[in-house]
């Protein structure tokens, strides 16, 4: 499904769990539902599936996006740069990230910056978030690729670093060894 981000978001949307599947666009810039959310959008409830093109909820976020989840799986495909920072949930967060997850293949391209299971940059904070997957480098966090904000009750079940810095209850183990939260159980196992 072509699909021409959302320039500039500032409302609700409220995905009711429904998976938005194959999404791409043709804006190598804006690989994301959302290209910009304001201070007062918000964004929960949705499950991105775009096996062939990488997709974010948010380009920028600077709400709050909570309740979901990112499946999507791009192993061996380039990921388009926005600001040298990928993540799976938004490439830069400036707002709140709360009870998110990935199970997407992340990699990056030459000259970005660094990749995030939920964010690439985050400047703000992601509570109760989780990554299942890796990343190729030692650009690619299992959590956020640069931290200047708060992490907080994070876990990933992948061998990449949970971020650079500054995570707080934040822990990285094997995937038998951690209970995926029960709204994301169905997601994962019925792909």
């Amino acid at each position: 499904l072509s699909y021409i981000p959302t320039e500039y978001f500032n409302g609700t949307f409220y995905g009711n769990g429904h998976k938005i599947k194959r999404l791409y666009s043709s804006q190598t810039s804006a690989n994301a539902m959302f290209k910009i959310t304001s201070e007062a959008a918000s964004v929960s409830g949705i499950t991105l599936v775009c096996p062939e093109h990488f997709f974010s909820v948010a380009n920028e976020n600077n709400g709050t996006i909570t309740d979901c989840l990112n499946t999507s799986y791009t192993k061996d495909k380039p990921l388009y740069k926005f600001s040298g920072y990928k993540g799976a949930i938004a490439d830069i967060n400036n707002g709140t990230i709360q009870n998110c997850g990935n199970s997407s293949f992340i990699s990056i391209r030459d000259g970005d910056i660094a990749s995030g299971g939920i964010c690439g940059l985050n400047n703000g904070t992601v509570m109760n978030c989780f990554n299942l997957e890796n990343g190729l480098n030692s650009k690619c966090f299992a959590i956020a690729g640069k931290n200047n904000g708060i992490l907080k009750a994070c876990y990933s079940a992948s061998s990449a670093k949970i971020t650079d810095k500054n995570a707080e209850d934040c822990y990285s183990t094997s995937i038998e060894e951690i209970p995926i939260p029960v709204a994301f159980q169905r997601v994962i196992t019925t792909q």
